[in-house]
């Protein structure tokens, strides 16, 4: 027994030295070698074959992971749907039945899924490890028959008595390389044909559970949406509505007659139970004075009105918290100081005449620099919201500049540099006035 074995490594042994000095001759151009185009081609068409199959494999595996991932989302989204819905809104009883019928319908295309695509695939694959052992051994005979021939052709050549021998010898590998050679010409070929009719009836299952799987999902969705659409209706129609409380001396109200804010037996049941509460940084000035309390207020003294209705003496803005704010509107002035200020605007913003020799045709006058249109004051704090914006603070002048590209104004802005610092960019008109 043991000498069987050790006989048998021994031949084992031999034939891989003799195949591994074949290949080494072969590289080397010393020999050459059988060349069988048909087989080349199979080979070639099956290692192809093997390919698209183990690509298929790895993706219909991460489709499967997404399916069941998209159907515990799924399931979890119509879970909070149930938590939301109330039991006496609409159909509350059809939205837990839905819940039902989405799981049969995800666990049904999981089931066709595996029966249909995945386990027909592993049978498909399952031929190619014993295929490709055997073009394997193909190969190593065809290695051993170029072995034999090479062989007795060098034997021939010396006239030796080896040469019966080897003779044998190559007769014996050819026979089995044209066997087995015969074999795999008849097999692969066969082989890569079936992927047609395989590819063919497992892409059509799969399609069709697929659009089975969308087509219930969508009647399922659109009863869904139809619920929602009546629960929208009933909606608008205050159905589901809660009844407000907001009168004062209510039951269900306690201790709204001593707000805080309010004055003592100032309630009474036409007013409201709140009051409004003037910042502290309004001064009376900025506050319709009371019917009461413009009775009995003197006449202002004639000179403080027309001080006050000059244009440049306008109040300090004390909301510079707001600092984009619009300004406020002035309030209304008495007929006499309207008119005063009108007069006033008038002859501001009409220039004074000057010849045209006296002009030049960069300045509007003789003060500005050349290139500057005209001047103006800022009458608020602003401070710049983007990199191209100017800051300043009230009472600076700039000189406003033409841009170099009309479409670049946007309307409201201009352009424009600070005399204090030289500081160039985009400003608010409305927060400033034309010197």
């Amino acid at each position: 027994m043991a000498d069987r074995k050790s006989a048998f490594k021994s031949s084992i042994l031999t034939k891989n030295l003799t195949r591994t000095k074949e290949k080494v001759l072969l590289k080397l151009g010393k020999v050459d070698e059988t060349r069988d185009a048909a087989f080349d081609l199979y080979a070639q068409n099956f290692s192809q074959q093997q390919a698209v199959a183990a690509r298929l494999q790895k993706e219909l595996k991460t489709y499967m992971n997404c399916v069941r991932a998209m159907s515990t989302a799924s399931r979890s989204l119509h879970e909070a749907l149930e938590n939301i819905y109330e039991s006496d809104w609409v159909k509350s009883s059809e939205v837990p039945q839905s819940k039902e019928t989405l799981d049969l319908l995800w666990d049904d295309f999981q089931r066709k899924m595996n029966d249909q695509v995945i386990n027909p695939l592993f049978t498909y694959q399952s031929k190619f490890p014993d295929v490709k052992k055997r073009v394997e051994k193909r190969c190593r005979k065809m290695i051993d028959f170029d072995s034999a021939r090479h062989n007795l052709e060098t034997l021939k050549k010396k006239d030796d008595a080896k040469a019966a021998k080897a003779q044998e010898a190559y007769s014996e590998a050819k026979k089995m390389y044209e066997d087995i050679n015969n074999e795999m010409l008849e097999e692969l070929p066969a082989l890569y044909d079936s992927r047609v009719p395989f590819y063919a009836a497992t892409f059509q299952l799969f399609y069709g559970a697929e659009a089975t799987l969308h087509e219930e999902l969508g009647k399922l969705s659109l009863n869904l949406g139809n619920i929602m659409g009546e629960l929208y209706e009933e909606t608008s129609k205050g159905t589901y509505d809660i009844k407000r409380l907001s009168q004062v001396g209510s039951p269900d109200v306690v201790g709204n007659t001593h707000l805080p804010g309010s004055r003592s037996g100032s309630a009474s049941p036409g007013n409201s139970i709140y009051e409004v509460q003037v910042p502290e940084h309004y001064n009376e000035r900025e506050v319709a004075p009371r019917p009461e309390a413009q009775q009995q207020q003197a006449q202002p003294d004639a000179s403080a009105a027309a001080t006050a209705a000059a244009p440049g003496n306008e109040d300090e803005d004390e909301d510079d918290a707001f600092e984009y704010q619009v300004p406020r509107p002035a309030e209304p002035a008495p007929a006499e100081m309207r008119r005063t200020s009108e007069k006033d605007e008038e002859q501001r913003a009409v220039p004074p005449l000057a010849s045209p020799e006296t002009v030049s045709p960069n300045k509007s006058n003789g003060e500005l620099p050349p290139g500057v249109m005209y001047r103006v004051r800022a009458t608020h704090n602003y401070v710049r919201r983007d990199s191209d914006e100017l800051t300043f603070e009230k009472g600076e002048t700039i000189d406003v500049l033409p841009f170099d590209d009309p479409d670049d104004q946007d309307e409201g802005w201009s352009l424009g540099i600070k005399t204090s610092d030289g500081s160039k960019g985009v400003f608010p008109e409305n927060f400033t006035v034309r010197l």
